[in-house]
């Protein structure tokens, strides 16, 4: 998966992820993406105004098993 060739169509309004199934997308993300991925979900953390989905986002970055994601 490669959530930064995703970044236009995410912002699309023809390609939404249904609130129910982000909190999965973000975590295979930050575990199975590369450090783009991860830099992509860091960002979209710290843009996002919504306090539900920045606990999605931040929780799914969670499951990184990169220890210097841990250590940004």
């Amino acid at each position: 998966m490669n959530l930064t060739k995703q970044k236009c169509k995410m912002r699309s309004t023809d390609f939404r992820i249904e609130p129910s199934v982000r909190g999965s997308v973000y975590s295979a993300a930050a575990r199975y993406g590369n450090d783009s991925d991860y830099t992509f979900l860091w960002e979209k953390f710290h843009l996002e105004h919504d306090h539900a989905e920045r606990d999605r986002i931040f929780s799914g970055m969670a499951y990184t098993t990169n220890s210097k994601h841990i250590l940004q």
